[in-house]
């Protein structure tokens, strides 16, 4: 299982992650400067789909996790994916993504998908997030993931709070 803190703690460094938020489903936290929206799916290998957004970040400020207990995915760096979010139609295309495990305790390996999106790509992403229903995640044709979702409209509006907030 991949709790929605541990993520918080992978994108950000130091400190502990605060819960600033519920909405919709979904979790919103800070930590430092960057707010993340998660949220976990209680699935087979309990799936989770996090959005990092941290406005000092200045290459990779919005990172998009995807997560799950019972994926290996490949250990090296990939490229070649494509997301994309039911509802809207929205689709992100060639997406090139970083690949790890965590290690639970010394228990279980989750296996990661992150996708870091440039500053041009914020507002975006996070519009389509939030007008989305599902997300379905692929390389090559073929499928790692697919989610379906709700109250994402009201959890960006959230992390718009969070990332507003004193």
């Amino acid at each position: 299982m991949i709790p929605s803190l541990l993520i918080a703690a992978l994108l950000a460094q130091g400190g502990t992650p605060e819960i600033f938020a519920e909405a919709g489903g979904w979790s919103i936290s800070r930590q430092g400067n960057a707010c993340l929206m998660t949220r976990e799916f209680g699935d087979a290998g309990n799936s989770i789909f996090a959005v990092s957004v941290d406005p000092l970040d200045r290459t990779l400020p919005l990172t998009l996790l995807v997560g799950n207990g019972d994926w290996a995915p490949p250990e090296a760096d990939d490229s070649g994916y494509l997301l994309e979010f039911s509802g809207n139609g929205a689709a992100w295309r060639d997406l090139a993504v970083r690949t790890f495990t965590t290690d639970d305790a010394g228990e279980k390996v989750d296996g990661v998908i992150s996708i870091g999106f440039a500053d041009d790509a914020v507002v975006p992403m996070l519009e389509d997030v939030g007008g989305a229903s599902g997300l379905h995640l692929s390389r090559q044709g073929v499928t790692v993931v697919r989610l379906s979702f709700g109250g994402s409209d009201a959890a960006v509006r959230s992390l718009g709070e969070c990332l507003t907030a004193p």
